[in-house]
């Protein structure tokens, strides 16, 4: 018979807390109903608080992937050229969101035991400057890179194009935020991420 492990070091899921599994036993509460209301409401003022969010967050239903396809369908438009940066093989996957939406999906791409290199993406910047949209991973996890994502943000920004970060699993793990960064869209995900970080926890609950 297979037993479980009892300590996960996989990207996910996590086990989740006690409390979780005791909440997950009570009543469901649909989400029309008031009490879910306010609770939702309260959750997301929390969550923008540990994010240092000057707006209002989205929390979606479901696994890592569902949030990054979301912001590539909400940012890339149909006419838009979009630079992949790819570390490791969560950020080159992200080229398949951006071929489902944009016009031309280009790639800048290193040996996936190093980060992108802030000056390599000024040069490809400079060289097309029509590239609307860049997507990078802050912490591509199998491969171990961990991008300069406030260096990348400010070369995005000045360039005039949005900045899609995955910042799955290094969201407060490493003190980088969105507005700090320049980031128009970052996602995290509690399966990877905030379910390991007890004083992330703490904050919203």
């Amino acid at each position: 018979m297979l037993i479980a492990p009892p300590f996960m070091l996989t990207t996910g899921p996590v086990p989740a807390y006690p409390s979780v599994r005791q909440a997950l036993g009570g009543p469901l509460v649909y989400d029309g109903n008031p009490v879910f209301q306010a609770f939702y409401a309260g959750l997301v003022d929390k969550l923008g608080h540990v994010m240092r969010l000057t707006n209002k967050p989205v929390i979606l239903q479901g696994d890592a992937l569902l949030g990054l396809e979301a912001a590539a369908a909400s940012l890339i438009g149909p006419d838009d050229p979009v630079l992949t940066l790819a570390s490791g093989v969560y950020g080159q996957g992200f080229g398949v969101w951006s071929k489902r939406y944009g016009a031309e999906v280009l790639e800048l791409t290193v040996p996936f035991d190093e980060a992108i290199a802030p000056e390599l993406l000024s040069a490809r910047l400079q060289a097309r400057p029509d590239i609307r949209v860049v997507t990078v991973c802050h912490h591509d996890t199998p491969s171990g890179t961990l991008n300069p994502v406030a260096e990348i943000g400010r070369i995005v920004r000045a360039h005039g194009a949005y900045l899609i970060v995955d910042a799955v699993s290094s969201f407060e793990k490493v003190r980088s935020h969105p507005h700090e960064t320049h980031e128009e869209c970052a996602h995290t995900c509690h399966q990877e991420q905030i379910t390991d970080q007890y004083d992330v926890i703490d904050d919203l609950y």
